[in-house]
């Protein structure tokens, strides 16, 4: 099959967050499916192009356009309120439509995947051809939750919330996670949509690391970096809540490491030796290797977060919040702990003392996991998917004739 990918902007070539990396191992699947994949992205201001150029070559794509970060002005933007979200204008101001054109008539793509649901005009301007939205987040949602509930926010979130409504007339919407796939079924119940998870989870499934009578036991908490709102709210409850109980409850039982890079000064100056801050890790098996529970408190913020799935995928006893699961069915207390406020918490942390308990949660939390995220799962959703866009256009396709 050929297929015309289309990527938002690429703004880090060497250290990439869970998008960023959803989107290239999307490419390496493609190309290990067999098909010829095309790139289309824009290029951010600060990035230079031939290094952009040489990472997707290397990934095996075919051909790469990238268009120049440059905006035209245009009182489309104005009449169109979905435009009011920026990063949809992005992809809809009339630099960037004629560049999908001129490589639609080029390559005769069988198929256009757009990695994004603020991509959503590149689904208007590709039509008749079959198109795929990866959807990973739904932004309308997320975007007040890590942002002050001010009017010009407001009308962003709706701007992005009408932008979501248009992304779910595509051929396949590829929803992150079920409750995701739910919302966008509201949206438009005629609309088909697919769940397909984060696509790294198959290279991080591991048989769970051995737990044995020890202490203290080593807790850990992933983020790539804690500039991102919700990461530092997690690190921030983890640092001022969560660990002070602990101490109080169990002494010298416990040793917390967080991972992830720029964390605020004000919350490294709260190290101590049961509070380590191991900042960027390089090698995080050999890392984990050394870790007994994963612990991620989520307090807000939406999609399929890494930092939940990859401990679970390893193999760790984890203890989350119940909207972190985002749907998938782990079981509470058979796969992993659910806990609500700091004191429940502290008090699943202290449950894990029982080396049997981590062992039961571990196997439990792998074998949910390879059921859920395993390669062939992952590569029979993306094949369905496929076949799905194909169909679906061509039906739509026949509808239209008189």
């Amino acid at each position: 099959m050929n297929i015309l990918v289309v990527h938002p902007v690429l703004s880090r070539l060497n250290s990439f967050g869970a998008c960023e990396a959803d989107r290239m191992q999307n490419i390496r699947d493609l190309v290990r499916y067999g098909h010829q994949v095309h790139l289309l992205t824009r290029r951010a201001v600060h990035t230079p192009a031939a290094q952009i150029m040489a990472l997707y070559e290397q990934l095996g794509v075919q051909s790469i356009v990238l268009v120049e970060p440059k905006r035209e002005r245009s009182m489309r933007r104005w009449i169109h309120p979905a435009l009011l979200d920026g990063a949809a204008w992005t992809y809809a101001d009339p630099p960037f439509q004629t560049s999908l054109r001129q490589q639609i008539d080029r390559i005769r793509p069988d198929l256009i995947w757009c990695h994004g649901s603020y991509l959503w005009p590149v689904i208007q301007g590709a039509r008749p051809v079959p198109t795929v939205v990866r959807s990973v987040n739904f932004e309308s949602q997320s975007f007040l939750e890590e942002r002050s509930p001010t009017l010009p926010n407001r009308l962003r979130s709706f701007a992005k919330a009408l932008g979501e409504a248009q992304a779910v007339r595509a051929s396949v919407l590829a929803a992150i996670t079920p409750d995701e796939a739910h919302i966008y079924r509201r949206l438009n119940p005629q609309s088909t949509i697919e769940v397909l998870p984060l696509r790294a989870l198959p290279m991080v499934l591991r048989e769970p690391v051995a737990q044995s009578e020890i202490s203290p036991l080593r807790v850990f908490s992933m983020g790539a970096s804690y500039n991102i709102e919700h990461n530092r709210a997690q690190l921030e409850f983890i640092a001022r809540e969560i660990v002070p109980r602990i101490r109080q409850a169990a002494s010298g039982q416990f040793e917390f490491h967080i991972m992830g890079s720029k964390v605020p000064p004000e919350l490294l100056a709260l190290a101590a030796d049961d509070l380590i801050f191991d900042g960027y890790v390089e090698d995080i098996d050999a890392h984990l290797a050394g870790m007994h529970i994963a612990l991620s408190p989520r307090l807000y913020g939406t999609g399929m977060q890494q930092k939940v799935f990859e401990p679970l995928a390893r193999g760790f006893p984890v203890v989350t919040h119940c909207k972190a699961l985002a749907g998938y069915p782990f079981i509470a207390g058979e796969d992993c702990l659910i806990a609500e406020d700091a004191n429940s918490f502290a008090s699943a942390l202290l449950e894990l003392r029982s080396t049997e308990r981590r062992r039961m949660l571990g196997q439990n939390a792998y074998n949910r996991s390879v059921e859920l995220f395993s390669r062939e799962r992952m590569d029979r959703t993306v094949h369905q998917i496929l076949e799905l866009a194909i169909d679906n256009a061509g039906a739509q396709f026949r509808h239209r004739i008189p």
